[in-house]
């Protein structure tokens, strides 16, 4: 069981002990990350084009930060991870995301998700984009309890349907 609950078989560590261990990295001045140059990253997690686009062929930006996140090597787990928190909390809103590259690899399972923090699991939450191990195509879904409801009345105006 991991150290956040979520019964995943890893242990959140300090973004301090993260950059030590080479398991996430601030990266900027440089249209691409190259994981194949870096010791201590797993290529596998993290390939390039070794061209100034980010393998969709769409330029990069020349100055442009973002953050590396590679995996920790280890003999035996739980493997040390991180996860990336929000500092901000908002009840509604157009969330927008920008991922130059998601994470694929044995045990990998890269996610944005929205929750309720103070009432997880049993509010439930959305996952926006979810991978799992080596999937080509991300998930979105779902996560309720049983207690959870819906009415089938449209209120206001709306598209779609419910059923």
């Amino acid at each position: 069981k991991d150290s956040a609950g979520s019964n995943g078989y890893v242990t959140y560590v300090s973004r301090e002990k993260a950059e030590k261990d080479g398991i996430v990295k601030l990266v900027s001045g440089q249209s691409e990350y190259n994981a194949a140059t870096d010791e201590n990253s797993d290529a596998s997690a993290s390939s390039t084009t070794g061209s100034s686009e980010w393998g969709d062929g769409i330029p990069a930006p020349e100055e442009e930060t973002y953050v590396y996140i590679g995996t920790a090597a280890t003999e035996e787990g739980p493997r040390d991870s991180i996860r990336l928190e929000g500092l901000q909390r908002f009840n509604r809103g157009l969330f927008i995301i920008d991922l130059k590259k998601v994470p694929a690899g044995c045990g990998m399972w890269p996610a944005f998700w929205l929750t309720d923090e103070h009432n997880w699991p049993i509010n439930g939450e959305i996952d926006i984009i979810e991978g799992i191990n080596y999937q080509s195509e991300a998930k979105t879904a779902m996560h309720t309890t049983n207690q959870c409801t819906m009415s089938h009345e449209t209120i206001g105006h709306a598209t779609g349907w419910w059923g």
